[in-house]
This record gives structure tokens, sequence and C-alpha cells, in this order.
């Protein structure tokens, strides 16, 4: 990931297909206080089955939270959805602009 504003927090989740035991997601990851890149190789590292699905939330204070959606296809690349949280907000909607 590259140009995070200063102070940022990155939180990385992921869920497993139900039913796998192979190809387990590696446990949740915050990250924060966070300037310029982060790299996410403890999940890019792994094999991860297709139906696995990784958020990744990036938030700064006082600032539009980034949620990026990864779906991993088999034989395909990652689907990717980007979604925001308005400040003040909880739901996620579409980011303006």
């Amino acid at each position: 990931m590259k140009s995070l504003p200063a102070g940022s927090t990155v939180t990385v989740k992921c869920k497993s297909p139900r039913g796998t035991r192979t190809g387990k997601c590696p446990r949740s990851l915050v990250k924060g206080n966070l300037a310029g890149t982060f790299n996410l190789t403890s999940f890019t590292k792994r094999k991860l089955r297709a139906g696995t699905i990784l958020e990744v939330r990036v938030s700064g204070p006082g600032a539009t939270t980034l949620v990026k959606t990864l779906k991993l296809r088999p034989r395909k690349s990652p689907q990717v959805t980007t979604k925001c949280v308005l400040p003040g907000q909880t739901a996620l909607t579409a980011c303006p602009g």
C-alpha cells in the first residue's frame, strides 16, 4: 500500500471459505501510526484458497476510512471492491469523487 497519510492505521482481516482446513488465514493485523508505504507480506506470501476474503481498512484521524475488499477467485485475479466510511458515520458507502 502506498501514499498513506501520517498517523494512519491499517487493519487487515481475513476470512477463509467455510469447511477448509488448508489455506487458513493468518491472524488479523493492526498497525498504527503509519506514514508512506505499508507491506502486506504476511498475507501475500501465503497460499490462500479461492473464496478467501481479505478486508483492508485504512483510517486516519478525522479522515474518511477507505475499505478495500479482495475476494480471491480460482485462476483469476482477485475481485476488488472499494468502499468508504465517512467521518462521523459507521456504515459503508460509495467513496466520494
